[in-house]
């Protein structure tokens, strides 16, 4: 069964830090640089309804890689990252297509906060895992693996979308390039049994 999950933005831990190293700031952020990131942080606390959908599935082995579902996945990263867990979750999350809205909007007027929008909305997804797995996988927050690691190809991005109906409950698509669409999302594979 496909369980979605919705988190209010205000409840979500964003790391302030990795949003600005998002933003390539390095280094101790000055006062106009937190000013910056809490203007985003209005813009989007008012805008974003962050959401993810997830399903759990047995997991069956073989030489090099292993069968989520019905799906064989040719990969010795996912296979030694799952360690033989006998189950896994595949997960979609996204920051919402208002992010994109927002960073768009400023791109051209003030393309500093667009810069400040966009690194503050990859750290609001990062949140929503991070949140989903100690809440509802009972992982450490870094336990997950997405398409386009190592050698886990990036085109089962589609079969995790199609397989949790992606597009339909949370409104994650990809683009031919199988880029996700709204930008801020991500698709992943997360031991069940760890």
């Amino acid at each position: 069964m496909t369980v979605k999950f919705e988190a209010p933005f205000a409840e979500l831990e964003i790391d302030k830090n990795e949003a600005f190293r998002y933003a390539g700031i390095k280094g101790e952020a000055d006062e106009s640089l937190n000013r910056l990131y809490e203007k985003a942080y209005e813009l989007l606390a008012e805008s974003l309804k962050p959401k993810a959908v997830y399903k759990f599935y047995d997991c069956t082995y073989f030489e090099d890689g292993v069968i989520i579902g019905d799906e064989k996945i040719h990969s010795q990263g996912l296979k030694t990252f799952l360690k033989e867990s006998k189950g896994c979750a595949l997960m979609a999350a996204t920051a919402g297509i208002a992010a994109d809205r927002l960073i768009n909007r400023y791109s051209l007027c003030e393309p500093s906060l667009a810069l400040m929008l966009d690194a503050l909305a990859a750290a609001t997804v990062e949140a929503l895992c991070n949140k989903m797995c100690k809440e509802i996988f009972k992982v450490s927050c870094h336990r997950r693996f997405s398409p386009g690691y190592g050698d886990f190809p990036i085109a089962y991005q589609r079969f995790i979308i199609d397989e949790l109906g992606a597009t339909l409950n949370i409104g994650v698509t990809l683009t031919e390039s199988l880029m996700s669409a709204p930008s801020k999302s991500v698709t992943a594979v997360i031991p069940k049994d760890v």
